[in-house]
This record gives C-alpha cells, structure tokens and sequence, in this order.
C-alpha cells in the first residue's frame, strides 16, 4: 500500500538533535586544532595542512548551519 505526500517526522521534528550538536562540536574543535597546527608549524606544508584543516572544519559547520535553518521542503 502506497502512499504518496506524508513526510516521516523523527522525534527531533526535523530539526537538528543531540547528533548535529556533537557533529558541530566536534567540527569546531577541529578547526581551533588546525589553527593551532598552522601557528606551531616550523615548514610551509603543515602550516598550509593547519589551515586546510581550519576552513575544512568552518565550511562543515556552515553546511550544518545551512542545513538546520533551510524550510522544509514541499513536493
């Protein structure tokens, strides 16, 4: 039996849960440990490593971000 325009809700109500929390938290830390690597670095690759891993971090939090805030969509 199919039925077609029901959305499955979870019980976080489509919005973000305990597990894009810890996913953020985890994504900023991330970022502040590539901005430490990049500060120590004594040659040009891991400086240019520390940095990649820093904007890698922040691009993922704004996909996160990006991905809480959007409305649904409707079909």
């Amino acid at each position: 039996m199919a039925t077609t325009g029901t959305e499955t809700v979870g019980s976080e109500g489509g919005r973000g849960g305990m597990g894009h929390a810890i996913y953020g938290a985890v994504m900023g830390l991330l970022a502040i440990l590539g901005l430490f690597i990049a500060a120590g670095a004594r040659d040009g690759a891991i400086h240019v490593a520390g940095w990649m891993l820093f904007l890698f971090g922040v691009i993922n939090i704004f996909v996160l971000i990006h991905k809480l805030t959007e409305p649904p969509r409707r079909s």
